[in-house]
């Protein structure tokens, strides 16, 4: 009788899909409005002046979405879109906050370590790749000195 009065997985995980698609066009609608240029696009100054609203950072965290500091917030945004000095596309700042909602899953925590070993190597491998380029600039640059009498 007690498995019957639970709602199955399919069940939740539609009822969480409908919630986020709420919540999506709810946080569309409201940085829509406080997009005070009309750009469709979120500034650096934007953000800074949404996060300072309380009403809106408690919608935010009654949606279990905690952003402490809108300027690191913003930056990250922006390495993710790769453009350092632009605004951010409306439709992204709905989709980055959305992605910090609740807590860290150990996948999450598993995509992280593999993507900070993956940048790690290809890290290493350009630093190796720069050595290189610069001991042939050396060593040309010796041989061009030792032609001219100036070395050595």
């Amino acid at each position: 009788a007690l498995k019957i009065a639970q709602p199955d997985t399919e069940t939740l995980a539609l009822e969480q899909n409908m919630q986020d698609i709420e919540d999506t066009d709810e946080l569309t609608r409201i940085f829509a409005e406080l997009d005070v240029d009309h750009s469709g696009t979120i500034s650096m100054v934007e953000l800074q002046s949404i996060m300072h609203n309380p009403k809106f950072r408690s919608y935010l965290r009654v949606r279990g979405i905690d952003i402490q500091d809108a300027r690191f917030f913003y930056r990250m945004m922006q390495s993710v879109v790769g453009d350092a000095a632009g605004d951010i596309d409306l439709r992204f700042v709905v989709s980055a906050c959305l992605r910090m909602k609740g807590v860290a899953t150990s996948m999450d925590l598993h995509a992280l370590t593999f993507e900070s070993k993956l940048l790690s190597k290809k890290a290493k491998h350009h630093i190796e790749s720069v050595r290189r380029s610069l001991a042939v600039i050396e060593d040309r640059l010796k041989a061009i000195m030792e032609d001219r009498n100036l070395c050595c």
